[in-house]
């Protein structure tokens, strides 16, 4: 009986997760970026869509390559104006890293830029930074 049980759950179930990268008949191809430098970097760019697309941000994962007693604070940002050295708008607002990684990731998008915009980040350290970013791309 419990055998029957779980075979007719499981034949349920599985279904709903057959499609699941066209979940409610929207199809997507996960993107994955990384980007990795020594020492401080401001408004690096990270990840530029292709012409005419937005940029759907699934995820994250910062990280910092040193000694624990150098820590390391990185944030994602669109809009950097690297000409007046300003800050964009945060998408991840810094996050203080003693060392190791932190991810960053519920299962809903955390950000959905406009068309044609860029995520860069920036990092003030002593020490190797390095940030995957993943999520789709959507007109």
């Amino acid at each position: 009986m419990k055998i029957l049980l779980l075979v007719l759950l499981l034949a349920i179930a599985m279904p709903c997760f057959a499609g699941i990268d066209s979940l409610g008949g929207y199809a997507w191809t996960p993107v994955t970026k990384t980007y990795s430098t020594s020492g401080t970097v401001s408004g690096a760019i990270v990840w530029t869509p292709e012409s005419g697309r937005k940029i759907v941000l699934l995820g994250a994962m910062l990280g910092s390559n040193g000694d624990a007693g150098n820590s390391t604070t990185i944030e994602v940002e669109t809009g950097f104006d690297s000409a007046f050295k300003k800050d964009g708008t945060d998408v991840i607002p810094p996050v203080n890293i003693a060392s190791g990684q932190v991810v960053i990731s519920g299962g809903v998008p955390i950000w959905q830029g406009n068309t044609d915009e860029k995520l860069s980040i920036t990092a003030n350290t002593p020490v190797s930074p390095s940030v995957v970013l993943w999520g789709y791309e959507t007109n």
